[in-house]
C-alpha cells in the first residue's frame, strides 16, 4: 500500500468493513508495513499503540492522531491487534506469531529454517530521515537547505538564528513549528544521515567520519549516532558493508 493513503482507504472500504466484522468475531488482526492504515481505519487502534513503515509515519500520524504511533518499533502487540514495521518485517511478525501461539521452541526452529534474524526490535537502523519541508515558512526552508548543504561543518543554532535575523528563542520556536524538530535535533539528524552514507562506503573509518560530519568528540558522535539509529557507527558499518 503506497501512494495516496486517503484514496486507497476509500477504495478498499469493503475490506475495512470486513476487518471490523472479523474483529467483532474475536479475530486477532495483524498487519505489516502500511497495512496498519487499514487497521487504524477500523477505529480499533484508537488510544492504543501501533507501528507502521517508518517512511509512512508522517502520513499515519496526520490521518490517525488518536493512535499512539511508535514508528521505531518493528512489532507492537495489543492483544487483539498486532502491527509490524516496514515491508520485510512480515518475516519477524510471522516468527513472533509462531512463538506466541505455538511456543518458543517452534518459533526458534522456524526462524532457523527461514534464516530470520530474531531479536530485532527497532526500525531506527533502517529509517532515513525525511526532512519536513511541506510548510510555508520560507526563512526556515532556507535554513534547512543551508544545514543540509553544510552537514560536514560545525553548525551553531545561535549563528543560524542570527543569519535569519531572528532572536534565538523565536528562531527555535518557528523552526520546530515548521519542521517538527528543534534546530539542534535537525542538525543532528542531517549529520547522522551523512554519516550513514559514509559508513556504507568501505574506505572510511569511523574516526574519519566523525570529523567529516563536523564532530570533534568521537564519544559524542557515537552517542548521537546511536540515538537516531539504535546502533553504534561500527555496528552499522558492519551491517551495511557487504562482504562476499
Amino acid at each position: 500500500m503506497v501512494g495516496d493513503f486517503t484514496s486507497l482507504i476509500e477504495e478498499h472500504s469493503a475490506f475495512i468493513d470486513w476487518l471490523k466484522i472479523q474483529y467483532e468475531k474475536g479475530t486477532v488482526l495483524c498487519s505489516t508495513c502500511s497495512g496498519a492504515f487499514f487497521l487504524a481505519t477500523t477505529g480499533h487502534l484508537d488510544g492504543r499503540e501501533a507501528t507502521t513503515s517508518w517512511f509512512a509515519s508522517a502520513a499515519f500520524r496526520a490521518l490517525f492522531p488518536h493512535v499512539k504511533l511508535i514508528d521505531e518499533k518493528i512489532i507492537v502487540d495489543n492483544g487483539r491487534s498486532i502491527t509490524g514495521g516496514a515491508t520485510m518485517s512480515f518475516q519477524n511478525l510471522c516468527i513472533y506469531l509462531i512463538k506466541k501461539y505455538y511456543g518458543t521452541e517452534i518459533g526458534n526452529y522456524a526462524a532457523k529454517m527461514f534464516l530470520v534474524e530474531k531479536g530485532k526490535a527497532s526500525q531506527l537502523t533502517y529509517s532515513i530521515f525525511n526532512a519536513q519541508k511541506d510548510h510555508a515558512d520560507d526563512e526556515i526552508l532556507k535554513t534547512q537547505h543551508f544545514i543540509e548543504k553544510n552537514a560536514g561543518e560545525k553548525i551553531s543554532v545561535s549563528q543560524l538564528a542570527q543569519d535569519s535575523a531572528m532572536a534565538e528563542r523565536t528562531f527555535i520556536r518557528r523552526f520546530k513549528n515548521a519542521t517538527g524538530n528543534t534546530p539542534s535535533e535537525y542538525i543532528q539528524r542531517v549529520k547522522v544521515e551523512l554519516a550513514k552514507k559514509l559508513l556504507e562506503n568501505e574506505t572510511y573509518s569511523v574516526k574519519e567520519i566523525c570529523y567529516e560530519t563536523g564532530y570533534e568528540d568521537q564519544t559524542y558522535f557515537r552517542s548521537v549516532f546511536r540515538k537516531f539509529t539504535g546502533q553504534t557507527p561500527a555496528k552499522y558499518k558492519k551491517q551495511f558493508t557487504f562482504i562476499v
